[in-house]
């Protein structure tokens, strides 16, 4: 049992802990130790090493202790005393004549007072004790290392995926997303010494050449077969739900619901079986081909159709998934290798550059403390320190135990230890709960603070009640919960009307169905609702006497602060976001970010209108619907542009005080009741943008990846980076739980206190290992995960308790919580306090959390509502349980005394559901919607076409080849060839220009520097290359900037379009695509029809249009051949692209040339497949050239 602590009378020797709970006076026992080691013991300031966690910490403890020295003099002289410890230190018996002079001395030397954070100790003592530590004296701290891990992550993932296997670089690309994975994953390791498991073992893809054989064999199968099968997969057997039913759709009349799905499914498998695929991944609905699947879809007392390709198709199925699981396993290695690699890339970057970080510190004295010289700079520290007093020790973690307890733990040493195990809440960050459960056993005396300051008895009562409700309420026996009295007397003018804390129940909601969880969405709507008018009620009623800054909401996300926040705006309540956090992690960082985008790439409409209709800008983008007038679209993205230009001539800064100045920014933001917030926000990230831009060069969307690149950070990389606060004193109080930690409230409403402690089965997770002491060990998906992911969860509900044990004790005087069968919650710490009626065993195997969930699913509503009544009898008016309040959505509106009864107008009209504006993209996805300008698209006939090389087929590693052909392929790529061609002066043959172009854009889309040659070499073939047999002289080096026009928009009206319609306009014998649309499908339309064409350019006379095609066929120029070139035009169905270009041509031409004629002045349409363009094959390699049928484009242009 934990002996009661007594400041004036505790012992002043040997390792002592103090468990002290929420509002108990933890700094002024601390300042009381201090002073009694100063006045009593005769010890100077520099000889009592006080250590806490944080600057502001520090700066504190320093100005209460020297405040509490002033008391003393005082007191010595006569002066009137009020603190009760001052008074009873003075009033002790005994000799009291040397206190004058101690407490003098003290005072003039306080500036030498050993006051520090954990790391400005372990700082000091690598500098003073540098021979016994091995330091070196000009060593400097390394306080960000992310940019290393970021340069690590990136040539890990090089080593790893360039010359890999195509199928495995490309699962890796979409499983991991790229090297960030590995920096973010890095991030996580919040000790230095945690244990990765499992330890890496990279095995051999030995599915790889088997599912590659199977993949040959259904080519072959396909394109024997296709019709048979076709056949077979129409069989009135099967089932019409999944293979479609024999009846046609309104919209397309005349063909079956059965010939649009095998349609779809013959295309799908057309382009997976194209020669410029590899296999890999299977395409959606593919198992639709499968035996397996046939029989399963087959209608009942129905023969199931048979076909050879059924089979093969479920061979490479089966095939397909043994890869999976080998690429699975492959990836989990990696990640396990990333961990020894980052850390030694890591290490030996510090040790060249002499530097360290705080992790560092704390290694390198602990091991200095256990090695060779370890007894020496032990009694090097004892002598220079009598006594330490260690703040906030549940916050410590091993290391930090290991160093002080072996510095401090003799005998003859003073240790005291104070903190509250209950608060433990920052395992994020390294925390190790399980240090302090170690102190527990190797302390002298455990002492308790059992008396309250802070909160008014109610609350204290209530409290008790709620954390005695379970024998272990914190789940681990070291960390009992002791009840807690009152601290002081108060009077009813004090107090809060009403019971001291109100829990607010869902159970009896009309909104939510009986026995059913309420969706996290909807149930944080409903409650911030309630909240905010209630906060609206007691901040307005007489008798409560409550302002909005005596108000605190308390929250776990970022995401449920934004929800609160715009409730109580709407409330017209004052609110100000309490958070000290990231300035990255703002919503204004996300808006700012999205208008940078959009000005980044002014050509693309989609990037301004998403822009446009940010709250920053006024939110004026979701005005622009169909009704909206062309010209009042056009002239807020000419504005939009011009600031891009701005932007792109002036830089950031000129361009955003525009912005500012013309958008009205500052007086759209103030309109908010959080409009300073706001605007401090994004004027602090404006800062740091124009500081990034000077410092590192940054072109635009070089500057938005910067800001990206912040905002995926798991780190804070400078101070510079905190959010700056704004002022508050007279608003609510909008904190998370873990910011809230140390402060007070008057009023505290604590409405999401309730999230789950299950681990995802797809996580990487961290758990204290029972079976060796509880280290630390992180789990990246050993064999044994399941059973050390029960130990994670259960470290994690009992942090989750912890948590609310900070949220409710933050209220002086009121409190309220909000507790319902909200999805998720049944593993939450108030399903386990409340509701859990099974014995909690002390064993780490134990399943507690399955438990709890299990022993609230099975209660009914009723049943849960009885576990809150019988607390609130318990707290004998303490606590009441109540449902929460039901608010209408337009709740804060005033209501008038006459209502007038209203109903729903009925719309009689109708509503044109073909009238759009559609493009080629959208015709070829089958999806019939706005698109930006087309670019070389990885959907490949509506499934993904893999980004890899299909001829590589070694399964081990390869240094990585430079060449054109291996250059990245996909929408990336096809935008940096785009951007690097349009911004490039074809007449200056100057090679230095383009090289440096080159190398410029490079950079500004995140490719490696090495591709310069490679990428180089390729402009000069495209440029220089023959583009037509017959005219050698016919080259784009010919072509000057005013006879080409980049990236030409065009809008052109269409009656009528469909399926029908376009294969008739290519049925001409000549028109030599016509025979490839059989299978060609999308919903009819009429509107607009939109594009963009990557080049126009006249040349003697005539006009071009240029489409560039970064496509990867191969890697020779054989593969780009006219042969190859010309499948891969009838495959991707181009020939509908450049028509459609063509279309448009030929009306803007029309309109502008006087005298124009199609023979005369229409050149042709150029497709460049810009990899196989080489000045000695040409013309011909790579080329593709075709001049329009006439015909045929006057039957398009007439739709």
């Amino acid at each position: 049992m934990n002996q009661t602590f007594h400041i004036l009378d505790a012992p002043l020797s040997g390792v002592n802990l103090i468990d002290a709970s929420a509002g108990t006076g933890k700094t002024y026992t601390l300042e009381g130790l201090f002073v009694r080691l100063v006045m009593q013991q005769g010890l100077t300031v520099d000889q009592i090493l006080v250590v806490t966690y944080t600057r502001k910490a520090v700066e504190e403890l320093k100005t209460r202790i020297r405040k509490k020295l002033v008391q003393i003099q005082e007191g010595l002289t006569g002066g009137k005393i009020t603190d009760p410890f001052v008074e009873g230190l003075l009033g002790e018996p005994g000799d009291l004549s040397f206190y004058p002079e101690r407490a003098e001395n003290a005072l003039l030397d306080f500036d030498q007072s050993a006051i520090f954070t954990i790391h400005g100790f372990c700082q000091r003592i690598l500098h003073e004790q540098a021979f016994e530590t091995g330091s070196a004296f000009d060593g400097e701290i390394l306080t960000d290392p992310s940019h290393i891990i970021k340069e690590a992550a990136s040539d890990f993932w090089r080593n790893k995926t360039y010359g890999a296997p195509g199928e495995l670089a490309f699962y890796a690309t979409r499983k991991l997303g790229g090297p960030h994975c590995f920096a973010r994953l890095y991030g996580k390791k919040h000790h230095p010494d945690i244990k990765i498991i499992p330890e890496p073992e990279i095995d051999p893809i030995l599915s790889l050449e088997p599912f590659r054989s199977a993949y040959k064999t259904l080519k072959e199968s396909w394109s024997k077969n296709r019709s048979s099968v076709l056949e077979c997969l129409k069989s009135p057997a099967l089932n019409g739900t999944i293979y479609g039913a024999f009846k046609a759709k309104p919209e397309s009349p005349g063909i079956t619901n059965r010939e649009i799905k095998t349609g779809q499914l013959a295309k799908a498998m057309d382009g997976f079986t194209a020669f410029v695929n590899v296999g890999f991944p299977l395409f959606d609905k593919f198992e639709l081909f499968t035996e397996s699947k046939i029989q399963a879809a087959t209608v009942k007392k129905q023969t199931p159709p048979t076909h050879d390709f059924f089979s093969i198709s479920q061979n490479l199925l089966d095939l397909y998934n043994d890869l999976l699981f080998e690429l699975d396993r492959y990836l989990q290695s990696l990640k396990s290798e990333f961990f020894a690699f980052a850390g030694k890339i890591l290490s030996e970057k510090k040790n060249i550059s002499n530097l360290m970080d705080y992790d560092d510190m704390l290694v390198r004295v602990r091991d200095a403390l256990c090695g060779e010289k370890g007894k020496d700079l032990v009694k090097a520290l004892g002598l220079q320190y009598k006594a330490a007093l260690l703040d906030e020790f549940q916050d410590t973690d091993s290391i930090q135990y290991e160093i002080f307890s072996s510095v401090f733990g003799s005998p003859e040493s003073l240790l005291y230890m104070i903190g509250d195990p209950k608060q433990a809440i920052y395992g994020f960050r390294g925390a190790d709960i399980f240090s302090y459960m170690k102190a527990v056993d190797q302390a002298d005396h455990r002492f308790t603070l059992n008396k309250n300051w802070r909160s008014d008895s109610g609350l204290i009562q209530a409290v008790n009640i709620i954390f005695s409700n379970q024998t272990n309420p914190f789940l681990f026996s070291k960390i009992p919960f002791q009840q807690i009295q009152p601290g002081r007397l108060e009077t009813s003018e004090e107090t809060v009307t009403g019971p001291a804390m109100t829990l607010w129940h869902l159970f009896s909601d009309a909104r939510r169905e009986k026995e059913k969880s309420i969706p996290v969405a909807e149930a944080s709507e409903w409650i911030a609702a309630a909240v905010a008018d209630e906060i609206r009620r007691i901040t307005t009623e007489v008798s409560n006497k409550v302002l909005p800054g005596d108000i605190a909401v308390l929250v776990r996300t970022n995401r449920q602060a934004l929800i609160v926040k715009r409730y109580l705006s709407e409330a017209r309540i004052p609110s100000v976001l309490f958070d000290s956090g990231n300035i990255f992690e703002t919503y204004e960082a996300v808006e700012l970010r999205r208008i940078l985008w959009g000005l980044a790439e002014p050509g693309n409409e989609k990037r301004i209108k998403s822009a446009l209709a940010t709250q920053i800008l006024g939110g004026r983008g979701i005005d622009f619907d169909e009704e909206t007038p062309a010209w009042e679209l056009e002239e807020r993205l000419f504005k939009m542009r011009h600031y891009a230009l701005i932007w792109k001539n002036s830089g950031f800064t000129g361009m955003f005080r525009r912005l500012m100045a013309e958008e009205g920014i500052k007086q759209q933001l103030m309109l908010f009741s959080d409009g300073e917030r706001r605007l401090t926000n994004l004027l602090h990230l404006a800062e740091i943008l124009h500081e990034a831009e000077g410092l590192e060069l940054l072109s635009p969307k070089s500057l938005v990846k910067w800001l990206d690149e912040k905002r995926n950070s798991p780190w804070i990389e400078s101070e510079d980076h905190l959010l700056r606060l704004e002022k508050d004193a007279l608003a609510v109080k909008v904190v998370t739980i873990h910011k809230s930690k140390g402060l007070e409230y008057p009023v505290v409403f604590c409405p999401f206190a309730w999230e789950g402690s299950r681990i995802s089965s797809k996580s990487e997770f961290q758990y204290h290992d029972p079976n060796f002491s509880h280290a630390p060990v992180f789990d990246l998906g050993s064999k044994n995960c399941e059973a050390h992911r029960i130990i994670a969860q259960k470290e994690l509900l009992a942090e989750n308790i912890r948590l609310y044990y900070v949220a409710l004790t933050r209220a002086k005087k009121k409190c309220y919580l909000v507790w319902g069968r909200m999805k998720a919650s049944e593993t939450s710490a108030p399903a386990f306090l409340f509701h859990y009626d099974g014995a909690l065993d002390q064993f780490e195997n134990q399943d507690i959390v399955s438990d709890i969930a299990g022993g609230v699913f099975k209660k009914t509503d009723e049943e849960l509502l009885d576990d809150l009544q019988t607390l609130a009898r318990k707290s004998r008016g303490a606590l009441e349980v109540i449902p929460m309040p039901v608010i209408e959505d337009a709740f804060f509106e005033s209501k008038t005394e006459t209502s007038i009864d209203s109903a729903l107008r009925l719309f009689k009209g109708h509503i044109d559901k073909t009238w759009k504006i559609t493009s080629y993209s959208a015709l070829t996805s089958g999806q019939d919607k706005d698109t930006a300008a087309d670019r070389d698209s990885s959907v490949y006939n509506g499934f993904y076409e893999p980004e890899f090389s299909p001829v590589e087929t070694k399964t081990g590693f390869e240094d990585q080849v430079f060449s054109i052909f291996n250059f990245p392929k996909g929408t990336g790529a096809g935008i940096f060839f785009h951007a690097l061609l349009e911004d490039m002066d074809f007449s200056l043959s100057n090679p230095e220009y383009r090289e440096n172009l080159v190398g410029k854009k490079l950079l500004e889309f995140g490719f490696e520097k090495e591709w310069k040659p490679a990428v180089s070499g390729m402009v000069e073939n495209l440029l220089n290359a023959p583009l037509i047999a017959d005219d050698p002289g016919f080259k784009l080096c010919r072509l000057d900037s005013y006879s080409r026009i980049n990236e030409m928009e065009f809008y052109y009206p269409i009656e009528k379009l469909t399926p029908k319609i376009l294969q008739q306009a290519f049925s001409k014998k000549d028109s030599w695509p016509g025979a490839f649309l059989d299978d060609f499908r999308f919903s009819p339309a009429h509107g607009f029809m939109r594009g963009f064409i990557d080049m126009v350019f006249s040349h003697n006379g005539r006009y071009y249009i240029v489409d560039w095609k970064s496509n990867f066929l191969g890697s020779t120029l054989e593969d780009y051949t006219s042969e190859n070139i010309l499948r891969a035009m009838t495959l991707h169905q181009y020939f509908v692209q450049y028509h459609i270009y063509a279309v448009a041509l030929n009306r803007f031409l029309a309109s502008k040339l006087e005298g124009y004629d199609f023979e005369k002045n229409f050149g042709g349409v150029f497709y460049l497949f810009i990899r196989g363009i080489d000045t000695n094959r040409a013309p011909g390699n790579g080329v593709f050239f075709h001049r329009p049928d006439p015909h045929t484009l006057h039957l398009l242009n007439a739709v």
